[in-house]
């Protein structure tokens, strides 16, 4: 049975896409082109994307890389997303630029309100999508192994080795979906690469600060259509399901000014204190059921600080951004999404 994902903010729009950073004339689209336009045209390991409608405000935007990164590397944002634009760029594990595939996943508000309008038990408001049958899995897995965490009526995982994993879909998308990872690791400088997607599977890898494959827990957001039209755009929108009871989705932005973190986007549902240098900590205004963490993944934009790595608990998530050797460093923003249930007797 599938649930509609609800947020306490009005108006919010899911979009992602999966793209690959090269040549512009090497450019392809993979999901997501319906949604708006591609292009390299600022660096080729830097893709743009303009959509189709405009947002009403400033989106939270995380980014995973993918086929063709080498070895530690990561997507990060590119520059702060405006209601126009969104910038995903790719690095290698030395913060060099590389080229390769890239997925991204955009919480794009509607409407122009800006404070959170609902409470978890007093009437939420559904999330939409431009897809037809929009589905997301939200997951935690261990790689290298065959634990799951987090949503085990929604995949399975078989160990490819040490740092890597095959995640089988329970219930195959139409089309290869967008898969979003982070580490859910206290060490630091741990990083993911989703090495293939299908529509019934993904592969994904985990490095540690050392670009040397390492298993560690990771979590994922996999968003994708349950029609074969998945490129189809709708203004309108469709609710997005998932198979969750009691869905509730939180998307932030953190910006830094002298190391100190505030909010862009979310401060009506989370307060933010600075724990040290390059950790920032949420805490939830509504708690989830104790012990039904959610999955958060995190991306950041800076120019040196980019890999990030999240602890969660069912109050709050402490978030590490670290430079490409592991060294803790503030960055210029965070952009977070959050998936978790309000059913204590979910997972």
């Amino acid at each position: 049975m599938l649930r509609s994902v609800k947020s306490t903010v009005q108006g919010l729009k899911l979009i992602g896409f999966c793209a690959t950073t090269a040549a512009s004339a090497a450019n392809t689209v993979a999901f997501g082109k319906g949604d708006g336009t591609f292009t390299n045209a600022t660096a080729d390991n830097q893709i743009d994307f303009v959509p189709k409608v405009g947002f009403a405000r400033t989106p939270v935007v995380v980014g995973t890389a993918g086929d063709n990164i080498a070895v530690g590397g990561t997507a990060f944002v590119a520059a702060d997303p405006s209601a126009t634009s969104v910038s995903l760029t790719t690095v290698n594990g030395s913060n060099a630029a590389d080229v390769g595939s890239v997925c991204g996943l955009i919480v794009a508000p509607t409407s122009r309100t800006l404070n959170t309008l609902a409470r978890k038990d007093n009437g939420l408001f559904t999330v939409f999508s431009t897809k037809k049958a929009p589905r997301i899995i939200a997951a935690q897995i261990t790689t290298g192994g065959s634990t799951v965490t987090v949503g085990k009526n929604q995949v399975t995982n078989v160990t490819g080795g040490t740092g890597i994993s095959t995640i089988t879909f329970k219930n195959a998308f139409a089309s290869p979906p967008v898969v979003i990872g982070t580490p859910e690791i206290a060490t630091e400088g741990g990083n993911c690469r989703i090495d293939s997607i299908t529509a019934s599977t993904c592969v994904v890898n985990t490095f540690n600060a050392a670009n040397t494959a390492t298993s560690m827990p990771i979590n994922l957001l996999i968003y994708g259509s349950d029609v074969r039209d998945s490129d189809s755009h709708s203004i309108v929108g469709r609710a997005v399901q998932t198979q969750m009871r009691l869905p509730r989705l939180i998307a932030a932005h953190i910006s830094y000014s002298a190391g100190t973190p505030s909010f862009v986007v979310g401060g009506g549902e989370l307060t933010v204190a600075d724990t040290g240098t390059g950790a920032p900590t949420l805490t939830f205004r509504d708690a989830f059921p104790t012990a039904k963490v959610p999955v958060v993944v995190a991306s950041s934009s800076d120019a040196t600080n980019r890999w990030c790595t999240v602890v969660t608990s069912a109050t709050g998530v402490a978030i590490e951004v670290t430079g490409s050797t592991g060294t803790p460093g503030d960055p210029t923003d965070v952009h977070v999404i959050i998936l978790g249930s309000d059913d204590p007797t979910e997972f």
